[in-house]
């Protein structure tokens, strides 16, 4: 990953080096490059999938840059992967894909967000399961999903399972987090249609009847409310 950074660094840091790469992309007889030429792209640490992106370019434009490096000998500062790095830097892409996806879903300001996080956590988790569980994950590739599963874990305690766990009790942790995923979201989830028929799928039984449980009593301490308010009026 450092060497990968020092890479989009170079190129950033020089706009005769990034027209170089462009003219590699028109002049390549690669279909994907048929199209507008592109640039490298840098990764942010406030944007947490921009990491994912900025793998994603690269291993779009590794062809590009491998001819940059052969027909500049000269130029010292820019050092190609190897085609293991190369190997890992997909494997590492991968691993993010399904983090990446969630995050840049869940940044949406045109539609309800809420009711899809408890789908977001389980799918990312499972992704991360899956990569640790591939034998073609290389070893370093398997650690660092490790410590993302870790970290998972410790935020969302899911069951043995992989299973997200629903309490109705709001307790706050480590760095002022939640130590499991607000109930809110649980009952957004129940009664969004695009998410409905995740929950049974995501959650034990004993947890979706809980939930159920909490939305019709809810429910039913609303509509004694609402009968109240009328009658007092009558």
């Amino acid at each position: 990953m450092k060497k990968a950074r020092e890479i989009v660094q170079y190129f950033n840091k020089s706009t005769q080096a990034t027209k170089k790469l462009k003219d590699q992309q028109q002049e390549s007889s690669l279909a994907k490059y048929s199209g507008q030429p592109k640039n490298i792209l840098q990764d942010v640490r406030t944007r947490w999938w921009s990491t994912y992106r900025m793998l994603k370019r690269l291993r779009y434009l590794r062809e590009a840059i491998s001819h940059y490096v052969v027909d500049n000998p000269q130029d010292s500062d820019l050092v190609n992967l190897t085609p293991e790095e190369w190997r890992v830097c997909h494997q590492v892409e991968v691993t993010l894909q399904t983090m990446a996806f969630w995050q840049r879903i869940l940044e949406g300001e045109k539609y309800v967000t809420g009711s899809l996080v408890p789908l977001a956590i389980f799918t990312i988790r499972q992704s991360f399961v899956q990569v640790i569980a591939s034998a073609g994950s290389d070893q370093f590739v398997k650690k660092l999903t490790r410590i993302l599963l870790n970290d998972f874990d410790r935020r969302y305690h899911p069951t043995t399972d992989g299973k997200l766990i629903y309490t109705s009790n709001v307790e706050v942790g480590f760095g002022n987090r939640y130590t499991h995923i607000h109930p809110c979201f649980f009952k957004a989830a129940f009664l969004d249609p695009r998410t409905h028929h995740y929950l049974k799928k995501i959650l034990t039984v004993a947890n979706f009847n809980q939930v159920c449980c909490s939305i019709l009593y809810a429910v039913c301490n609303h509509l004694e409310t609402h009968f109240l308010i009328i009658s007092f009026q009558h």
